[in-house]
């Protein structure tokens, strides 16, 4: 498990793939069938669209964080037994997520799907690094052809949609929105998506209720970030290029944010997407940037082995001491900090040999002993299953050998 793995052949991935796919297939159906009873609206074209999709394609719209957050947001609004505007607001999303894995991945007939606008006149498909903007709303149909031509048809008007995403329009009726790619191997850069601003007003709404009372809120990709970002990741690939090649595979969308407080974040809501932010140093420090950027794919990692696999027999409200934050926590955060904090302990041990950098030096100190105080606290408190008795053996071995590394 502590060995380089890069997302794709990562098979906790592979499976947690494979169980949302199913929880989708069998409860897609219903709960579309209701809501198009509910409002009269109909789900046909987007439903048929979704069993149409390749394997490929189906893994890549499972594993998009929008779709995964916006799974999570129709569970929640059934749960909660809203059959109403909220769920009506949700549904058509799935429109957009489908035609934007059959831009980048054809194979797919679709027969004239609604697209619904977000942020007024836009048209966003996830994955894709261009977005359009209409000049007023429109009701938006997409289409293929037998040879796979996918036709977008706006106000009476109809486009080669590929081609317009790729080369404009002369027509004003839609203009081409640019998405800036990350320094990161071009991983999607976004903060405007609806699902996007979403995760930042529950970050705002997280802190309130930790008695804060932060300002956090998306800000752009512009080029001193971009220069920034690209040096950090000179800096992580100097270090570590294994290293580097696995936590850029885990992570498919960054969200640059302002925020007093928090530095950098992943949310089991939205897999597959970081967080980062310039709460300290402003991207401004290369190895500190690197640093938060590897500490949160870390986390996605083991977000997903989480999800698929138990590693412990403890309830998961029962608390531990956690020395990362310094207080009790659930036990499954004290098993993310133990993974992702030993191996980045491994990162800042070489940073210290490779870069000369002491700050690395001192930080390897600092998280070897918050990983020798989380393994202590597993030992006495967690009930491991059999995984998770190799899952600890493994973390015990890492954190002897980088001791025993440090001290030669």
């Amino acid at each position: 498990m502590f060995a380089t793995l890069r997302a794709s052949n990562d098979p906790n991935v592979r499976r947690y793939a494979e169980l949302l796919e199913h929880s989708v297939f069998a409860s897609a159906p219903r709960i579309f069938g209701a809501a198009s009873k509910a409002s009269g609206q109909q789900y046909s074209a987007i439903l048929a669209a979704l069993r149409e999709l390749t394997e490929p394609q189906r893994r890549s719209l499972f594993l998009h964080p929008y779709f995964t957050t916006w799974w999570h947001q129709v569970y929640h609004a059934i749960a909660r037994h809203d059959r109403g505007s909220s769920l009506e607001d949700l549904l058509p999303h799935l429109g957009r997520f489908i035609v934007g894995q059959v831009i980048r991945l054809p194979g797919a007939s679709l027969s004239r799907i609604s697209i619904p606008l977000v942020n007024g006149c836009e048209l966003r498909f996830p994955g894709v690094q261009t977005h359009l903007k209409l000049s007023a709303p429109e009701i938006c149909l997409v289409s293929s052809s037998p040879k796979g031509d996918l036709t977008l048809e706006c106000g009476g008007e109809s486009w080669d949609l590929r081609d317009l995403l790729r080369a404009g329009s002369q027509k004003s009726q839609i203009s081409v929105l640019r998405v800036r790619r990350s320094a990161f191997n071009g991983i999607e850069v976004d903060t405007e998506d609806p699902f996007m601003e979403e995760t930042f007003a529950w970050l705002r709404d997280r802190a309130r209720e930790h008695g804060h009372t932060d300002q956090i809120f998306g800000i752009s990709m512009t080029a001193h970030r971009r220069g920034q970002l690209a040096a950090a990741a000179r800096v992580a690939k100097t270090v570590s290029p294994n290293l580097w090649e696995e936590v850029i595979s885990y992570v498919q969308l960054l969200g640059l944010m302002k925020s007093p407080n928090v530095s950098s974040f992943t949310t089991t809501r939205m897999p597959g997407a970081l967080l980062l932010s310039e709460s300290k140093h402003a991207f401004s420090d290369p190895l500190f940037t690197a640093e938060h950027f590897i500490h949160e794919a870390l986390h996605q990692r083991m977000l997903y082995q989480l999800a698929v696999q138990n590693l412990y027999n403890n309830n998961e409200e029962d608390e531990i001491w956690s020395p990362f934050r310094q207080q009790s926590r659930p036990i499954r955060y004290v098993v993310q900090g133990a993974y992702v904090f030993a191996r980045l302990a491994e990162f800042q041990l070489l940073a210290a040999s490779i870069l000369k950098e002491e700050i690395a030096a001192k930080r390897f100190h600092e998280v070897q002993a918050m990983v020798a105080e989380s393994i202590d606290g597993l030992h006495r408190h967690a009930s491991l299953t059999a995984a998770g008795s190799t899952w600890f053996g493994q973390l015990k071995t890492l954190h002897q050998r980088l001791n025993t590394q440090a001290a030669i």
